[in-house]
């Protein structure tokens, strides 16, 4: 039981690294760049609130329902949080993610796109 314990630690961290960055993702593509900042310190509080509040509350949880019982909970959490999460998510109006991101640096996409373009001008000089 222990080893697959200490298993199960890989993917859940692989996981909680993908919500990560798909959270950041989605700041990045659906909030305006002159706020942008804001709403990734408020989601990086957000998220650090969070944790400490899983952390406060996962003693009691442990204590009472022990450890077995405490991971049910939180796996039941999350998936209800993610089932409620994906019908909203997917009916949120999208925005274009724009050429820069956070701090005026070049995203991947406006990257993309500038080379892209500047191809179609060399193919069409």
């Amino acid at each position: 039981m222990f080893t697959a314990a200490i298993a199960s630690c890989v993917p859940t961290g692989m996981a909680n690294s993908l919500q990560g960055l798909a959270i950041r993702n989605l700041i990045h593509n659906r909030v305006p760049p002159e706020v942008r900042r804001r709403a990734f310190i408020f989601s990086d509080a957000a998220l650090n609130g969070a944790n400490l509040t899983g952390i406060a509350l996962g003693g009691p949880a442990a204590g009472q329902l022990g450890g077995v019982g405490a991971l049910q909970l939180a796996g039941v959490g999350t998936l209800v949080v993610s089932l409620i999460a994906v019908p909203v998510l997917a009916r949120a109006p999208q925005t274009a993610m724009g050429a820069e991101g956070p701090a005026g640096r070049e995203t991947l996409r406006g990257r993309w796109t500038r080379m892209r373009d500047l191809g179609e001008a060399v193919k069409n000089a």
